[in-house]
């Protein structure tokens, strides 16, 4: 506290200033206990205790005479720099008054906002000292000096043209030549710049030898040149640094009154200071009268006031201590005058408020101005508003590999898990560099573990937590609890309804966007305004919501997820033409289904967390319709195993039926047959606890299915009839009627196509009169297999394609591509080939995205027959050898390996191989008397019906 009074010189020092530095974190008595210091100051000051003054908001010592060596230093560089015999001796005095570091024994996070500046008058004075021996002819002397001030400030221009000045004045041009190229290519390896203009000129002197002027300094007015070192590699900013010096440059240059402003924001730990930094070293050497730089400490929660920092420019700038008003708006005048006829740059970094850095802005065009801020001070005329990014992967990567002994394909996994964000990826960095035990693996696995990210990701002074921090801490507590509410609700994106639903204390977002907790995203792909936050202000926010009480009450969350169902619904009914009104604000469904896909997901898994097990299973029935028509398998299964798990088997048995039989769709879908069985007794067991009714019937289905498609055609036929007892006895002529049109189906895969022809036709007839386009369109499919089949290509052709309509209505992608297929068949058929190949090639694709290779083997089979079609031998037998591989050890695929080796047989035959060719076809005899089905099942187009005659 003494320290501070002595230097603020007589003036008053506001008691929040004192409590701020005796206190990092302030107790609730700090202003008791400030009344307690200052009387215990009053005592030690003995019979100077009158010295120590209540006056207005705070405090003054008046020093009664007394001196004060930080003033005396002031006045003799004064003296020395208002010319005049006796310069270097004032300059001399002054600077031993110069013991160690100033306000040594202070802590240091106290006194280093007043430490540094003055630090900088030492350096300013000792430059000032060197040019005036150098001016005097004491050459050597000026050398020692100028290699001293190298050696404290390694990137400082001025002291470097000093002692290149000092070399060649004592005949070392040679040397001076060689330091100068030392130095340049340090500036260019390690800061990205070149040296500035005055630097370059004296270079060129050297070169021709004019060293006549090269020793003497030109002015005794001071170029402040403050920009601090740079302590970090900068990598992957070339293009945003070249973009901003030339914008600078630009308007620095036109006759505009405005005075340039280049303002970088971000979030903490970006790299704003570093981009901001090598931006003032681009362009510095553009203006004349130097480059001034100012902390402005906003993140510190004590923010540089504008009147210290007019007092450190107008002392940088040459103006006497005296000189210096101590009246705030007279400080201000003055600052501006200094600057008026002036070009300088001034750079001031971690700015808190518009009205902090219009109170430092130079009024002339000449000058211009660099700020940072973790704000978007929307206030502020800028020339360029500059969002500083994360870095891109490969710039982080390269970060990371500078600052890192390692060499590892893992520095890609790691930089990934620092977010790319330039300060996790140093610590990461240093963690690597300093602890030669920990490897990348080691570090992944770490910052891997559940909530452990943040604790790993500190080095020394460096901590990604405790930046993020400051951010949290300076928005209004509204802001913090809806800032935790959304960490609670942990969505990677949101759209802007969800933060109005989880608080209703009127907290807005643009508050938290406005310091970079949360990003903008505009609006989406459905035409919603979109918000997210980075991967590990995400981390900061879930670890503040895990603390209690918990942010987000029951009710809220039963708002938020009914919401959720509410619009899934909607949209999911707009997308099958099966629902009312919508809900989801017009927007268009699939877009607005897509686009929150990953949210809807994490709803399933809030709702079973919240003990809501009714609204967990209607969400992931409601999404699931969706998901099963885009092939989202694994969302899909997993919304409907977590909803299982939170309906359990005790309650809901209605829910839990209609989960089980869309968890078997799902798996039946992706051909995992060996997992159905299961499920389908499962169904079986809860709808037979239940009344008689279309569930059971469905759940027989299920089983029948299964039977079906493993072809124990016997087994489900049988079901199929029991299904249709059970319906009749309900009344349900729905049941009835797909219980037949499922025979129809039996049949068809026995190869009964007669049979199985009416039974079709009654199905379609009886979803046509109905309101369910996707079975419409299943049965659409079946009846045109059957034509086919029949030898009526052109009837099945209508069917393919009148199914392929319904799908692409419907936006079902899976669907359609099938039918695609399907299509590509009826076309070989009638010998159009190049028909089949343009439809076969997409809609196989697509078939493989959406269903993998089991879903794929249709478009194989088609494939294949176009290959031996067109004689195509070499390519029909690989083709044939990859399906083979794919259902290798599959004890469900009889029918499928005997089509497969029936073609196989053909292709051996026609590249004469006579003794594979009878092998193939023994195969497939073998697999149909397993399976007891004739040889039409192998479904071998006309252009190879003999094969199929000489099987039977």
């Amino acid at each position: 506290m003494l320290a501070r009074l002595v230097l603020a010189d007589g003036r008053v020092v506001p008691a929040d200033a004192l409590v701020d530095a005796l206190w990092d974190d302030p107790p609730p008595t700090a202003r008791q206990q400030l009344y307690n210091a200052v009387a215990q100051l009053r005592r030690a000051l003995a019979d100077a205790s009158d010295a120590l003054v209540r006056r207005g908001p705070g405090y003054a010592l008046s020093l009664h005479g007394h001196r004060v060596d930080l003033h005396d230093f002031r006045s003799a560089v004064a003296t020395a720099r208002a010319g005049g015999r006796g310069a270097e001796r004032h300059l001399r005095d002054g600077l031993a008054l110069w013991r160690g570091r100033p306000l040594e024994g202070v802590p240091d996070h106290l006194a280093e906002p007043i430490r540094r500046p003055l630090e900088q008058e030492q350096t300013d004075a000792r430059e000032l000292l060197c040019r005036l021996t150098l001016e005097s002819g004491n050459p050597e002397d000026a050398l020692a000096q100028a290699g001293e001030l190298v050696g404290a400030c390694p990137f400082q221009e001025s002291a470097h043209e000093l002692r290149l000045r000092a070399l060649a004045a004592t005949g070392r041009r040679t040397q001076a030549l060689q330091e100068y190229l030392a130095f340049r290519n340090r500036l260019v390896d390690e800061l990205g710049v070149d040296p500035g203009a005055a630097l370059q000129a004296l270079h060129a002197d050297l070169l021709d030898g004019t060293t006549g002027d090269v020793g003497r300094s030109t002015s005794l007015v001071p170029v402040p040149q403050q920009l601090p070192p740079a302590t970090a590699a900068l990598v992957g900013r070339d293009k945003l640094i070249a973009g901003i010096a030339d914008r600078i440059d630009e308007a620095a240059g036109s006759p505009a009154a405005a005075t340039p402003l280049v303002l970088f924001t971000g979030p903490g730990g970006v790299g704003k200071t570093s981009v901001a930094i090598a931006a003032a070293r681009r362009v510095g050497s553009g203006f004349a009268d130097g480059v001034l730089f100012a902390e402005l400490r906003a993140g510190s929660g004590r923010p540089t006031d504008p009147y210290d920092v007019h007092g450190r420019f107008l002392r940088a700038l040459g103006h006497a201590v005296e000189d210096v008003p101590d009246d705030r708006d007279e400080r201000l005048a003055s600052y501006r005058s200094a600057l008026a006829d002036r070009s300088v740059l001034v750079v001031l970094d971690d700015a808190g408020t518009e009205a902090q850095v219009r109170a430092l802005l130079p009024p002339s065009p000449a000058s211009a101005v660099i700020v940072t801020s973790r704000a978007r001070l929307a206030g502020l005329e800028v020339t360029a508003r500059v969002r500083v990014p994360t870095l891109e992967p490969d710039a982080s990567e390269e970060l990371l590999g500078l600052l890192s002994p390692h060499r590892s394909p893992a520095l890609v996994r790691l930089a990934e898990l620092c977010g790319h964000l330039p300060l996790a990826l140093r610590v990461a960095g240093s963690r690597l560099a300093v602890d030669e035990h920990l490897s990348v693996d080691d570090l992944i696995s770490r910052l891997t573990r559940e909530r452990a990210r943040l604790e790993e990701l500190t080095a020394g002074d460096l901590d990604v937590r405790a930046t993020i921090a400051i951010s949290h801490e300076a928005v209004r507590p509204q802001v913090q609890h809806l800032f935790r509410c959304l960490g609670a609700v942990d969505y990677e994106s949101w759209p802007d309804w969800v933060a109005d639903l989880v608080v209703t204390n009127g907290a807005s977002l643009g508050e938290l966007v406005d310091v970079h907790l949360v990003e903008d995203l505009g609006l989406d792909a459905a035409g919603q305004r979109r918000f997210r936050m980075h991967d590990l202000v995400r981390d900061f926010a879930r670890s503040l919501a895990s603390e209690a009480p918990a942010p987000v009450a029951q009710a809220q969350w039963c708002v938020l997820l009914d919401t959720w169902h509410d619009r899934a619904e909607a949209a999911v009914g707009d997308l099958t033409g099966s629902a009312g009104p919508t809900s989801s604000d017009g927007l268009e469904a699939s877009d607005w289904l897509e686009t929150e896909r990953a949210n809807l997901c994490a709803a399933v898994d809030q709702a079973a967390a919240a003990g809501l097990p009714d609204l967990c299973g209607r969400l992931a029935l409601t999404i699931c319709e969706f998901f099963m028509t885009r092939g989202y398998d694994d969302d899909r299964e997993r919304a409907l195993r977590a909803a299982l798990g939170s309906v359990g088997t005790g309650s809901h048995p209605e829910l839990r039926s209609d989960l089980l039989r869309a968890l078997f769709a799902t798996l039946a879908q992706q051909g995992r047959l060996d997992e159905l069985d299961e499920v389908a007794e499962a169904n079986l067991a809860t709808t037979s606890d239940l009344p008689a009714s279309d569930r059971a019937v469905r759940a027989i289905f299920q089983s029948a299915w299964l039977a079906e498609t493993t072809y124990a055609l016997p087994r489900a036929a049988r079901l199929y009839e029991r299904a249709a007892d059970l319906a009749r006895s309900i009344g349900s002529a729905e049941g009835v009627a797909s219980a037949q049109g499922n025979l129809g189906s039996v049949h068809l895969r026995a190869g009964d196509w007669d049979v199985a022809l009416p039974l079709l036709v009654e199905g379609v007839q009886h979803e046509r009169a109905g309101d369910r386009p996707r079975h419409l369109a299943i049965r659409l499919a079946l009846l045109g297999e059957c034509r086919l089949w029949l030898g009526d290509a052109h009837a099945a052709r209508a069917h393919f394609d009148e199914a392929r309509d319904i799908t692409w209505t419907i936006s079902d992608q899976v669907g359609e591509a099938l039918c695609q297929i399907h299509l590509a068949t009826v076309h070989l058929h009638l010998g159009e080939l190049a028909d089949a190949i343009r439809l076969l090639q997409p809609a196989r694709a697509a078939a493989m995205e959406h269903t993998g290779f089991q879903g794929d083997l249709l478009a194989w089979e088609t494939s294949v027959d176009l290959s031996i079609i067109q004689r195509r031998w070499d390519h029909a037998e690989r083709e044939i050898a990859q399906v083979l591989d794919g259902m290798q050890g599959d004890p469900h695929r009889g029918i499928e390996l005997a089509r497969f080796a029936a073609r196989s047989a053909v292709v051996q035959d026609a590249l004469n191989r006579p003794r594979e060719a009878a092998t193939q076809r023994e195969c497939c005899v073998r697999h149909l008397r397993a399976l007891d089905l004739p040889a039409r099942c192998l479904r071998l187009p006309p252009q190879m019906a003999g094969v199929a005659a000489s099987l039977d």
